[in-house]
Formats: structure tokens, C-alpha cells, sequence
């Protein structure tokens, strides 16, 4: 079965809000983008507000996609997450789900990202549409192979 997320490169002034994960996620110790597990009956952007809200406060006006990420194991399709981009929103960030902090384009926590986020986060903060393909051996030990079109 196919896992399907989405998560939001939030932009402000050149900057976009990433969340330190913490204990108790898969994800401990890497900065995301806000979102998460896509729900039986949501859209993609339905979760990525729904999900952003809960974990920041911040309210979504229009994301709108701008990429997929799929994720192989052993060359099936293990997990897709659809990249979102808003330039509007309400709120203030808050850590409800993890310390958030915005980032500077050029200033990234290159090698903490989530999913080797740096592989195509140009593309997101330039707002051109892309798919990445990543490449895992069993258990997601190891990138094997990386393609971003």
C-alpha cells in the first residue's frame, strides 16, 4: 500500500518556515516543511491546510502544488508527498508540532532536511513544477539513485 502525504514550503520575504522534529516522529532530529498523512477523505491540499493549521497555527490562503516526491523501495512505489508552495497565509507561527523557524533561501540546514529536501527545494522556492524520484534499498537504509525532472 501506497503512503501519501503532503507537506508546504510556507514563504515569507525569502525565507520559508521549516519544523525541527522531535521525539516521538519518524522524522526526529530533521526539518520539514508543515503537513502530513493524507486522509481517507482529503485532497492533497485539503491535508496540507488541515495539517499545517494543527502544527503551526498558520492558516493556508491557496497553496497550490508544485511538486511530487516518490519514494521507491526496491523499485515500488512505497510513498508519494505532493510539495506544496503558499505565499499567503494568517498566523503566527507557533511549535505545537515541532520548533519552527524560518530560513533564509541560501541558508537551508543542508544534510537535516527531510527526504533530501535540498535535491529540489530550489525548484519549490522558484515555483517550478517537478517530480523527484528517490531510490531506497529495504528498510530506507540508503539513497540508492536520485532523479528530479
Amino acid at each position: 500500500m501506497v503512503t501519501e502525504s503532503s507537506i508546504c514550503y510556507i514563504i515569507r520575504d525569502g525565507k520559508v518556515l521549516l519544523q525541527l522534529k522531535g521525539i516521538g516522529t519518524e522524522y526526529i532530529g530533521k526539518w520539514i516543511a508543515p503537513g502530513g498523512a493524507i486522509l481517507d477523505d482529503d485532497s492533497p491540499k485539503e491535508s496540507v491546510i488541515r495539517e499545517t493549521k494543527e502544527q503551526t497555527g498558520i492558516e493556508l490562503s491557496g497553496p497550490h502544488l508544485v511538486g511530487r516526491v516518490i519514494c521507491l523501495v526496491d523499485n515500488k512505489v512505497d510513498k508519494l508527498i505532493y510539495v506544496f508552495r503558499a505565499d499567503e497565509y494568517s498566523g503566527d507561527a507557533n511549535s505545537s508540532g515541532g520548533i519552527t523557524q524560518w530560513f533564509d533561501r541560501g541558508k537551508l540546514p543542508k544534510g537535516s532536511l527531510f527526504y533530501f529536501d535540498e535535491l529540489w527545494s530550489d525548484r519549490a522556492f522558484d515555483n517550478k513544477p517537478f517530480t523527484c524520484k528517490l531510490y531506497f534499498n529495504k528498510g530506507y537504509v540508503a539513497l540508492l539513485k536520485s532523479e528530479v525532472a
